[in-house]
């Protein structure tokens, strides 16, 4: 068991590393999701809570829970403390407790579910849709501004939106699932400046999210609350 748990925490870090932005050539898109700031208006202890909902005609669609954990960093550096329990049972992504964080791992935890969900149904690699994911972020990335309610007030944020598999040479190989929208809403005016991530998988053929396009996979996870 000692084993199984360091080798566990090993493949962890591996992940973690694979989403790690490359400060040298690192985008706009990349740095507002993985390098910037998003903890530090946070207390030192915190309790963030967020919804997720999967849903869809591809298989049966449910409801679970995220919460992110926050407290001072126990190496005493301008970061936090951060533990996440990223939903439960057969969903449930694992990844240690990371000290020192300034970007909010919520968006790891996400794309690291989604790549994990791609490699299921597809029978693909992972490793091939985190790059997949990450050239998108990098080269093909869109922005724009939006205005949602938070707490009874509108407030401003942005929108980053990516489709990693539409030019890829070799999406024939899962042709059905590569019709794929990846959005990410941010706001410094929401704890942890994370308000919504959202995929979502139409048929192939048909734009993303069309009114007469079914829906084949969306899932939806959205910030719910704080407990300070």
């Amino acid at each position: 068991m000692p084993g199984f748990k360091r080798a566990t925490v090993a493949v962890a870090l591996l992940v973690q590393c694979a989403w790690a932005a490359d400060e040298v050539s690192i985008s706009a898109a990349e740095k507002q999701l993985f390098t910037t700031d998003h903890l530090s208006d946070l207390p030192q202890a915190a309790t963030l809570r967020y919804d997720f909902v999967k849903s869809g005609t591809l298989e049966k669609g449910y409801k679970d829970d995220v919460t992110m954990s926050v407290g001072k960093s126990q190496s005493n550096g301008g970061g936090k403390h951060v533990s996440v329990k990223f939903l439960n049972g057969d969903h449930r992504v694992e990844l240690p407790e990371l000290d020192d964080a300034r970007g909010n791992p919520i968006v790891m935890f996400f794309l690291e579910h989604d790549v994990r969900e791609m490699q299921r149904i597809t029978r693909g690699q992972s490793n091939y849709y985190r790059r997949r994911i990450r050239v998108a972020l990098a080269d093909h990335a869109t922005s724009r501004p939006v205005t949602f309610d938070w707490g009874g007030h509108a407030v401003k944020g942005t929108v980053i939106e990516v489709e990693p598999y539409r030019d890829d040479p070799v999406k024939q190989r899962f042709e059905k699932y590569a019709n794929k929208k990846y959005e990410f809403t941010l706001s410094d005016e929401v704890p942890g400046s994370i308000y919504k991530l959202r995929t979502i998988m139409g048929t192939p053929g048909a734009e993303v999210g069309s009114g007469g396009s079914p829906v084949l996979v969306e899932e939806v996870l959205t910030l719910r609350g704080v407990d300070r």
